[in-house]
């Protein structure tokens, strides 16, 4: 295996003891470490890359001037073995350019299509985004290896074609599987913070929110400079699992489970990126002093179509035990910790969809019986203080409206913090809890 495209993982249990009648909780992190930073060269391969902008109506004005202006800083950064392709969509879609070989003549000629993008009616978001990945898709089993990128730019709700945000999913993991993959970038408050979200996650790509012309900037060259320097691609945790053992991923990211394995995908990975990844497990009967091991094993690839490498199989056990030893157990603190953190991260995540759809009580319901759990899970865990007053606030202001853009501000920290991803947008952002509402 090539040293300097190849990554690690280590899982570690937050206990070690579980009930002999079943049904203990506990949570596995696994860290997964991408190359190292002394082989920071890229592999050799392309980018293919498309850009689907949203020209609906609502786009009018500095948005729309905006989303053009990022797309000819992106293309001006494009290399000349650089294949890109760029899509509007409205009620219909049209093709401004076309797997275009990015040399200076074609920039040119891509700048000033961009250029004369306008806005027109609704938003067919799914058929946007779709001749995007066929236009990523077309010289698949061409040339050089590739990696196929679509970023679709949107700051409505989709409202022709699919809208359905699971089929949605469904759509961008069979294209994820196909090795072309997508980011989105949320633009302004009105978006669709389910259809966008689900695209991304499932695409292996990223979400991005961008308030401003200048964030619109910074996202799409921040994504863009990603993809470029991203060492290694599909990274996934496959988690076998002894029978009767119940898995929930708590970090946001996608997770299928079939046959007694369970499936997690992390995306790409540059240099020196690091990730954990919390799964809750529910832990079947067995008889005290055995053993319940689950075995994670790390797959990736270096390029789109290239074959998949595997790191060594990583045993984590967990074993059974009397009651007494059970109540008295020591845990990790550092697992414990950063299991707190995601956790909270969920609740929060959560919460936001109760207040956006206007269910109140159950919301509130819903965080304080959440928030009973988690006290007592943070009991005597240093420095989770903090994490447990800002859900006891949360639960305070769960019985009023949010401003949307603090709830768009709120989910988006929490989605990436839990995915160990940087916020593109330059400047320090104020902490999540500043954007709930004020204690009346």
């Amino acid at each position: 295996m090539n040293e300097a495209t190849k990554m690690r993982i280590r899982a570690c249990f937050d206990k070690q003891l579980i009930w002999s009648a079943g049904q203990s909780v506990r949570f596995l992190v696994a860290e997964v470490v991408g190359p190292d930073r002394g082989h920071s060269t890229p592999p050799v391969q392309g980018l293919n890359l498309a850009l689907v902008i949203d020209a609906s109506g609502s786009m009018g004005g500095a948005k729309l001037a905006a989303a053009k202006q990022a797309s000819i800083g992106v293309i001006a950064a494009l290399r000349e073995e650089h294949v890109l392709s760029v899509i509007s969509f409205s009620s219909d879609v049209v093709h401004h350019v076309t797997t275009s070989t990015m040399t200076p003549e074609a920039k040119r000629r891509a700048m000033a299509a961009v250029e004369g993008i306008h806005v027109r009616d609704q938003t067919n978001l799914a058929d946007g985004w779709l001749a995007g990945a066929e236009a990523v898709s077309a010289s698949i089993d061409t040339a050089a290896p590739s990696h196929r990128h679509v970023v679709v730019l949107s700051d409505g709700q989709a409202n022709r074609g699919e809208v359905d945000p699971s089929k949605l999913a469904i759509i961008s993991e069979n294209l994820r599987e196909r090795r072309v993959y997508t980011s989105t970038v949320g633009i302004g408050d009105d978006y669709s913070t389910a259809q966008l979200r689900e695209i991304a996650l499932w695409g292996g790509g990223r979400m991005h929110r961008a308030e401003t012309p200048a964030d619109i900037v910074e996202v799409v060259m921040g994504e863009l400079n990603e993809m470029i320097s991203a060492l290694t691609q599909d990274a996934n945790i496959q988690l076998d699992l002894p029978s009767g053992t119940k898995v929930d991923v708590l970090s946001s990211f996608p997770m299928r489970i079939a046959g007694g394995k369970a499936n997690c995908h992390l995306g790409t990975f540059g240099a020196g990126v690091s990730r954990n990844v919390v799964f809750k497990l529910t832990c079947p009967p067995g008889s005290e002093g055995d053993r319940l091991t689950v075995t994670s094993t790390l797959s990736w690839r270096v390029s789109a179509i290239e074959s998949v490498l595997r790191s060594e199989e990583h045993k984590a056990a967990l074993l059974y035990a009397a009651g007494k030893a059970n109540n008295t157990q020591s845990r990790d603190i550092a697992v414990s910790q950063l299991v707190a953190q995601v956790w909270q991260s969920v609740i929060v995540q959560n919460a936001v969809e109760f207040n956006r759809s206007g269910a109140h009580d159950e919301g509130s319901k819903y965080v304080a019986k959440e928030l009973k759990y988690f006290e007592k899970y943070c009991a005597d865990l240093p420095d989770t203080e903090l994490l447990v007053a800002e859900l006891k606030r949360v639960l305070q202001q769960m019985a009023q409206p949010w401003e949307e853009s603090s709830r768009k501000e709120i989910e988006l920290h929490h989605y990436k913090s839990s995915r160990s991803e940087h916020d593109h947008r330059s400047g320090p952002r104020p902490g999540w809890n500043t954007f709930l509402p004020p204690n009346r």
